[in-house]
């Protein structure tokens, strides 16, 4: 996963497809891949913002439509608080926030 990122950094990969990547990894929402949803916008999420903020607010709204279907498929459970730590720092790069050493 870091590699991925430390790619996207030096620009040897296009932010596109590590868009691409966070809408797949975004569709299964298990404890894995939200973990590697947040390594790669905790170290290049501001990145991503900046070049592209069309698709990063198509991304936040997909992940919090994904929140609200996983919750409502868990009979009303809450998010585990991997996928809540997730939903903050989605909302914080939304909003050019940044916290603690995310960013």
């Amino acid at each position: 996963m870091l590699t991925l990122v430390h790619l996207a950094n030096i620009r040897a990969i296009s932010y596109s497809t590590v868009f691409s990547f966070l809408f797949h990894l975004k569709n299964s929402f298990s404890a894995p891949h939200v973990e590697c949803i947040y390594t790669i916008l905790r170290y290049v999420g501001a990145a991503l913002r900046s070049s592209d903020p069309g698709t990063m607010k198509d991304f936040v709204i997909s992940v919090h439509e994904k929140a609200g279907s996983v919750q409502s498929s868990s009979g009303g459970g809450s998010l585990s608080q991997k996928q809540e730590i997730l939903l903050k720092s989605v909302v914080d790069i939304k909003n050019n926030r940044q916290r603690g050493n995310f960013g």
